[in-house]
């Protein structure tokens, strides 16, 4: 091989390692002095691809098209919102509903229970906790909490297109408190709420408080480990093992912020939020 071909493929490695660490670190294109910088339509078209295999995305060639089109809109959207003049206190980026319109985002992700269940309950005050000591007292307020820093929080879980955050709120509530308890994170199944809780409706969407219900009505719930996540409603596992039990839960009074800073100070909350805009949709951190 020639001196020529390998310098040739030399640049065009640090040329895609140039727009790799342009895509890490510097999605919102301007310059030190927050001057903005138009990008090209070259430069978007880099970034589509890099991001595409970030994502494992792949479309035949008018459905790739129509994506890059869509994309490219998100991207202007995330150019704009993440303008330091507009001073806002999150960013959002090419995350992996990128080349998703937002109406397309919501009719697969957004809980569609929400929609039917008018006598829920929406928005603040939608918290809820396992109880713990009814009679516990709680001094004065921390300034901060974090309990993931404790180990009482795990990972958080890819749930793909089945619709059922509610299922793994209601677990990862449980799951802190017994870390609280027992200094042992043990995660358990959303898996099986998702198969077993007919109050709620798997795949399609579904609350908390049902959730935690089905765990006391059934005296304890398995494993992440031995009920895994399937992404998809399956037969319900009745003889499932009960290896976290709870008696019972208790809403957070709604409206009252120092409730549920009193709440999440002895341990981690469930709660539901309004997830379906563009920037929830788009965001990063």
């Amino acid at each position: 091989m020639g001196s020529s071909q390998i310098m040739i493929r030399i640049a065009l490695l640090f040329g895609w390692f140039y727009i790799s660490s342009t895509l890490d670190l510097n999605i919102i294109n301007y310059d030190k002095k927050g001057v903005e910088r138009l990008r090209s339509e070259v430069e978007m078209r880099w970034l589509y691809e890099e991001w595409m295999v970030r994502f494992d995305k792949s479309h035949m060639d008018m459905e790739r098209e129509r994506r890059f089109e869509i994309f490219k809109d998100n991207l202007r959207f995330i150019d704009e919102h993440n303008r330091p003049s507009n001073n806002h206190s999150y960013t959002v980026g090419l995350n992996g509903f990128a080349d998703l319109t937002n109406e397309e985002y919501q009719e697969k992700y957004h809980n569609k229970l929400i929609r039917v269940r008018a006598n829920v309950s929406l928005g603040v005050g939608d918290e809820y906790v396992v109880v713990r000591d009814k009679n516990e007292e709680l001094g004065q307020l921390p300034a901060s909490v974090d309990w993931r820093s404790t180990g009482a929080v795990g990972p958080v879980i890819d749930q793909g297109e089945c619709d059922c955050c509610w299922a793994w709120t209601a677990v990862g509530a449980v799951e802190g408190l017994h870390h609280i308890l027992t200094g042992n994170l043990i995660r358990l199944s959303a898996q099986q709420l998702v198969d077993c809780d007919i109050v709620s409706d798997g795949c399609a969407g579904g609350w908390t408080k049902f959730g935690l219900d089905y765990i006391v009505r059934n005296h304890g719930i398995d494993t992440l480990e031995s009920y895994p996540y399937k992404m998809a409603v399956g037969r319900c596992k009745k003889n499932a093992a009960r290896v976290v039990s709870i008696n019972s839960t208790k809403r957070v009074p709604e409206f009252d912020e120092e409730a549920l800073q009193r709440a999440v100070a002895r341990q981690p909350v469930g709660t539901s939020i309004d997830a379906k805009g563009r920037s929830f949709q788009l965001y990063t951190g």
